[in-house]
């Protein structure tokens, strides 16, 4: 941790050798896809258009990492799925007519990566994949 004195708080610096705390998040952007639902159920139509092209400019799923299945799942599929669909829907507030399914496109990369996990004897998918 280093301390800020211009504030007097704590914050921590990211360290990407702490693989540990990386891979538990993924280690791409999960915060930033979290994200898209919460902008459209605050109404916040100008913070849900720049996390869209955020995440269209800056995630991918092409690192060497073990994220959880189940948090990766349900944030960070779940994300760009619902994303996906108030971005693409027309007649409502958050629909933006330059986007063109990209969120859909990063949302089948990342399941076809997270697929290996639920093909398991038990059929209870793996902790990690």
């Amino acid at each position: 941790m280093l301390r800020n004195t211009q504030y007097d708080h704590y914050f921590i610096v990211f360290d990407r050798a702490n693989i540990a705390a990386n891979d538990v998040a993924g280690n791409f952007s999960l915060t930033l896809i979290d994200v898209l639902d919460t902008f459209v159920v605050l109404d916040d139509r100008i913070g849900f258009e720049r996390a869209v092209k955020n995440v269209i400019e800056w995630v991918s799923f092409d690192v060497n990492t073990k994220p959880q299945v189940f948090e990766t799942t349900i944030r960070v599929l779940g994300g760009l799925l619902s994303g996906h669909i108030f971005a693409n829907q027309t007649g409502q507030p958050f629909y933006l007519p330059w986007y063109r399914g990209e969120l859909l496109a990063l949302a089948r990369d990342l399941g076809e990566r997270l697929l290996p996990a639920f093909s398991t004897p038990t059929g209870l998918p793996f902790a990690r994949v």
